[in-house]
């Protein structure tokens, strides 16, 4: 699935993608299909409720909703606010060790 430099493919997945795609399911489609194909999706969202997802049409347990949990499974997820110094910082550091990085 990864691709290599020089424009070549690999079988291996891709092994770090960052993900701040925007709350609606045509964007989150995208990660979605690369962590279910074994990417490393790390979702990134902004404190302190996260992804409004988490909270739409009631929740099975707090924070975690059939919606959300359908499209951000097998994805790993961060609360950071990038307007604050130490979130900003920890996202560029994200983002330097990813493949790719989605936003939508």
């Amino acid at each position: 699935m990864g691709g290599t430099r020089g424009g070549g493919w690999s079988d291996e997945p891709a092994s770090n993608l960052l993900d701040s795609e925007a709350p609606y399911y045509d964007t989150y489609s995208l990660g979605m299909f690369l962590a279910d194909l074994d990417a490393d999706v790390i979702k990134v969202e902004a404190p302190p409720r996260g992804d409004y997802l988490r909270y739409f049409l009631g929740q099975l347990e707090p924070g975690y909703s059939v919606p959300h949990l359908q499209v951000n499974k097998n994805k790993r997820s961060i609360a950071l606010d990038v307007r604050a110094d130490a979130g900003r910082e920890v996202f560029w550091r994200l983002l330097d060790g990813a493949e790719s990085f989605l936003d939508g």
